[in-house]
């Protein structure tokens, strides 16, 4: 006896619980119509899917559909419809049922924008490479390139010319414009993307070797002088200061050449122009003298 009374206290409970959460979904319902009628569709959304966690009827997904029409957000729109028509059909409603034949036509107008989605290149060059999220497409210029909703990468690539990237995101039933524009590609932007020329790096060489032998050579000046001061002519320390002053003489003219070269080599760098002139520079240094040889077409 004890048992069954309190079976029988469950039930009610449950029945009672149920019918709280029934009063609840309905006032959602409720609020959502308002918010839909006022033209505020998010809020009705709102409204309408806390109903629908509540009591899962498939007419609230019918009236989802509705709002997320107004919205343009036609996936989650295609998604409420088929909960709505497979709802109906399990609870056996009539498949004449004007709402049930509207939602079927709905979905299928739905199901070909969607199956049209895709993005229309303008300005593509002749003979232009396109990739569409790592694959090859073949494209022509206004033609329709068919793509799933969602984001996409697309790159563009032709000979002389610099490559377009772009970021996309295709709605569902869109066919997207995108505009391809690519610069031609000078010299100055081959340099850029290259470094430096091998005349002006030859240069920059030129200079660095040509400063360090002039420090050298002045090094070398400095130890012969000071090596000089008092020695006897003839003497062993005459000797080697006089081959410290000549060491120092040729590495100074050398520093010297090295330093001309390198003013010269930046002067007639070519700088990828294929009409500048080819020349050489070349140092000469002997014990005696010191000098450039130049040669070349011009």
């Amino acid at each position: 006896m004890g048992a069954w009374l309190v079976s029988f206290a469950l039930a009610l409970t449950l029945v009672s619980g149920s019918r709280a959460i029934a009063q609840d979904a309905r006032s959602l319902f409720v609020q959502g119509q308002e918010a839909y009628q006022a033209g505020s569709y998010e809020s009705a959304i709102d409204a309408w899917e806390r109903a629908y966690a509540m009591d899962p009827r498939p007419a609230l997904q019918y009236n989802l559909a509705q709002a997320y029409g107004r919205l343009a957000r036609i996936e989650e729109e295609r998604n409420a419809l088929r909960l709505y028509i497979d709802g109906v059909v399990a609870a056996g409603a009539d498949p004449t049922d004007s709402q049930l034949t509207s939602a079927r036509a709905r979905m299928r107008t739905i199901d070909d924008r969607i199956r049209r989605t895709g993005i229309q290149l303008a300005g593509v060059p002749a003979g232009a490479e396109v990739i569409i999220d790592g694959a090859p497409s073949a494209s022509a210029n206004g033609e329709t390139i068919l793509l799933s909703p969602g984001p996409h990468q697309i790159q563009v690539s032709a000979a002389g010319r610099e490559d377009f990237n772009a970021s996309i995101v295709v709605r569902a039933g869109e066919s997207m414009a995108v505009p391809v524009q690519m610069r031609h590609r000078t010299d100055s932007d081959s340099q850029a993307s290259g470094g430096m020329s091998g005349g002006r790096l030859g240069a920059v060489l030129c200079w660095s070797v040509g400063g360090a032998s002039l420090l050298t050579g002045s090094i070398l000046g400095g130890l012969a002088l000071g090596k000089s001061d008092g020695a006897i002519d003839g003497s062993s320390q005459a000797d080697s200061a006089r081959g410290m002053a000549l060491g120092s003489d040729i590495t100074i003219a050398a520093g010297a050449a090295l330093g001309v070269t390198g003013l010269v080599l930046y002067l007639v760098s070519d700088d990828g122009d294929d009409e500048a002139p080819a020349v050489a520079v070349a140092p000469i240094v002997t014990p005696r003298s010191a000098g450039l040889q130049v040669f070349g077409r011009f």
